[in-house]
């Protein structure tokens, strides 16, 4: 089952979520759309996925739920990638990636929803557009529910489609509950401490029943004394009454300068990123990320998901970005980021130094993008980059870069020589047509400070050549690259990787016996490899190994890890394997999963002399 992180405070929401699971009925074989719209920040979002969590279980895997959909929309890419994910939700993953355009993907969601009964929420929506993208206008399949959350109830009206949209409006909380929102939040209680009581009382009326005010400004409070609370109510006093974002403001306004710097880079780039990956560039960069990202969460700021991404409500997205904007309103080349394509470009080309930008964000344009080296030298103090349509161009020796995070999606080939990236941490490469012999190799060895490399959707790659040199390592992704036929020896001599992840790569047949070096490994997934049938013997050296994924191989005989021992069955539809699992001598939870009864006599056997915390082999293929 696939379920959404939620707060653990739905107080105030809960006959909310009654009435509207009450409206959707899931016992009803009719289709059911609902609009949940309402003022950004009242909660529309943790009501539908606390809704989603509920029902899904009814539907089985034909559940999606499509998040930032206002965002996404911003460019043909965003909406392709919306398409794919509701298909790959749904139908698999396969099915999705052939798709080329959102033409053709519509056409596909068309087909796939009139035949299934499926769970569907679209998550700020602001244009109808968004809708018929993304549904159609096709009939749903008898039994189908989808959620629609909006600030705008207009585009719940949308021409053509054959199933009406209820529209539900989310109101601002009453009083009473709003109250114990902000105590929770406040005193970690559901009412006030007696010398605080007036003061709260004050404090939540000037929320206006809006919850994440609410939860921001309470969180805030949490263990100040009696004048910051005092000095607090006179500040939110001054603040227009419908001006939310000035409400926000204040708690940016009491993070320190990283914890701020923090902030502003996952409003403007780093929401839904994973969390390790952020943090390798925030600790580079001595921003202190453990502690900012700790304080961030109390104060409600943002939330780290089950998969480990950062999550930030678009009310706060557009407080980071407006304060960016607000650090010179007329001129571009005086603000610290940049995530607007056309500003991006309109900065680059621009013949002057630009050494107040920090990061920007290049999405696909009309034309693929060039940029070349006298343009990459004039941002001396850039330490982000993520460029999509678009390649590097010149020789870049002259070129002395800040860059802590490379991110590069293109059908390009790389044309830049001598572009070295000493000060790297970062890189990801996406989509790329490069060869063995391509150029974007030499800039890769030369990254000695890297800790994190994911190469995904590069079908053009045969081998991954030699970059032992990048011996800081600790992160290596290979995805999607069908190609791919073998890995070099050199692997061994990454000594610092702690995550390796190879993963649909159906061309890779064999393993080198290498591996066995990497005694720091912990997590290692080779899902999807079709065509591995083996494991290296090597493999029982791995003694840090905490996981192990082989699920969609064809490997017909478990690994042999002597000193790996306890692990437990746990069903294939277990919605949270992990929490049902026992705990081995050392405290680490143990599990094995897989759905083949044919493996299974040899699985216990295997179980018997192996401590591995945890094992996934789902369709054992090759049983």
């Amino acid at each position: 089952m696939k379920g959404k992180s939620v707060t653990g405070h739905l107080i105030g929401l809960e006959d909310r979520v009654k009435q509207l699971t009450e409206l959707l009925d899931v016992n009803h074989q009719d289709a059911r759309l609902i609009g949940i719209h309402g003022k950004g920040g009242i909660g529309k979002t943790t009501i539908a996925k606390n809704i989603f969590n509920k029902l899904s279980s009814h539907f089985g895997k034909c559940c999606s739920f499509l998040e930032n959909i206002r965002e996404s929309f911003l460019t043909k890419e965003g909406i392709l990638q919306l398409q794919r994910k509701l298909l790959s939700d749904i139908v698999g993953f396969g099915s999705a990636e052939q798709l080329m355009d959102s033409e053709q993907a519509i056409r596909r969601i068309g087909d796939t929803l009139s035949t299934k009964n499926v769970l569907l929420v679209l998550d700020d929506v602001d244009k109808k557009e968004h809708i018929k993208k993304l549904i159609g206008v096709y009939s749903l399949h008898s039994g189908s529910r989808i959620i629609i959350t909006t600030r705008n109830k207009i585009v719940l009206n949308v021409k053509g489609l054959k199933d009406e949209i209820l529209c539900y409006e989310m109101l601002k909380m009453d009083d009473a509950p709003a109250l114990r929102l902000f105590c929770q939040h406040a005193f970690g209680r559901e009412f006030p401490f007696d010398i605080y009581h007036g003061l709260s009382n004050k404090i939540v009326s000037i929320m206006r029943g809006l919850p994440l005010a609410i939860e921001v400004i309470g969180s805030l409070l949490n263990g100040k004394d009696e004048a910051f609370w005092k000095e607090m109510l006179d500040r939110l006093r001054e603040v227009p009454e419908e001006d939310i974002m000035e409400t926000l403001r204040i708690s940016f306004d009491n993070l320190d300068k990283y914890q701020q710097q923090i902030f502003l880079d996952i409003a403007c780039f780093f929401y839904n990123e994973n969390k390790a990956d952020a943090i390798y560039m925030w600790a580079d960069c001595q921003l202190y990320p453990i502690r900012g990202l700790k304080v961030l969460i109390d104060r409600c700021l943002i939330k780290i998901l089950d998969n480990d991404n950062i999550w930030m409500h678009d009310q706060l997205i557009e407080l980071g970005r407006r304060i960016v904007r607000q650090e010179s309103p007329f001129n571009l080349g005086k603000r610290s980021r940049l995530w607007i394509t056309q500003e991006a470009l309109e900065i680059i080309r621009t013949k002057k130094r630009k050494d107040e930008i920090q990061a920007l964000k290049i999405f696909r344009s009309a034309d693929p993008i060039e940029i070349t080296n006298e343009e990459f030298e004039r941002l001396k103090n850039l330490r982000f980059l993520e460029l999509h349509w678009g390649t590097y161009v010149g020789d870049f020796a002259t070129c002395h870069s800040n860059l802590r995070w490379f991110s590069w999606h293109s059908p390009q080939d790389f044309r830049a020589t001598n572009m070295y990236l000493d000060r790297l941490v970062v890189c990801k490469l996406n989509t790329i047509d490069f060869k063995d012999d391509s150029k974007a190799w030499d800039l890769i060895k030369r990254a000695q400070n890297l800790k994190v490399l994911s190469i995904t959707r590069c079908s053009s790659i045969t081998t991954i050549p030699d970059f032992s040199k990048c011996s800081c390592l600790e992160r290596l992704t290979l995805a999607d690259c069908f190609n791919l036929e073998r890995i070099e020896s050199f692997i061994g001599d990454l000594v610092s990787l702690i995550e390796l992840k190879i993963e649909e790569c159906g061309g890779l047949t064999e393993l080198p016996k290498e591996l066995g070096a990497l005694v720091k490994l912990k997590h290692f997934s080779l899902s999807g490899c079709r065509g591995l049938r083996e494991l290296p013997s090597s493999l029982g050296n791995l003694t840090s190994l905490t996981e192990l994924d082989l699920s969609g191989t064809n490997i017909a005989k478990p690994p042999r890890m002597p000193l790996l021992r306890h692990a437990q069955e746990i069903p294939p539809d277990a919605s949270d394997f992990k929490s049902k699992s026992d705990k081995t001598e050392g405290g680490e939870k143990a599990i094995a999963w897989w759905t083949s009864k044919e493996c299974k006599q040899e699985m216990e056997q295997f179980l018997k002399q192996s401590l591995l915390p945890l094992l996934r082999m789902p369709s054992c293929v090759g049983l």
